[in-house]
């Protein structure tokens, strides 16, 4: 099961409001969802957004694989700078181990055609 972090949209016309949910990858934008992170309101008082985020829920789902959305990114850069550095040294991860998987694959290659 593939799962996204993003945003669920809801409240009334012209007067939307945001969930940060883990969902499945193939459920639509409204439905479904696994667990709620927090919530967004761009209408709140005073003309300031508001939002809450947990962090140790979205680390933890994070850790566990799921993908975030770009909106998503953008409140949890806000949120929580350690999790966009966490983000970051995993993506750097899996990017030295598939450099290395290439070398030894073209070394086993190379070998293989002596």
């Amino acid at each position: 099961m593939a799962l996204r972090i993003r945003l669920r949209q809801q409240g009334q016309c012209n007067r939307r409001m945001y969930r940060f949910v883990v969902a499945d990858a193939h459920c639509p934008r409204s439905g479904r969802y696994v667990e709620c992170l927090g919530w967004y309101n761009p209408f709140a008082t005073e003309g300031k957004a508001e939002f809450i985020l947990s962090e140790e829920k979205a680390l933890y789902w994070l850790e566990r694989g799921a993908q975030p959305t770009e909106s998503f990114l953008h409140f949890l850069g806000k949120a929580s700078p350690s999790a966009i550095a966490f983000l970051r040294a995993r993506r750097l991860a899996r990017a030295k181990k598939r450099k290395d998987e290439r070398r030894r694959a073209a070394t086993r290659k190379k070998e293989a055609s002596r």
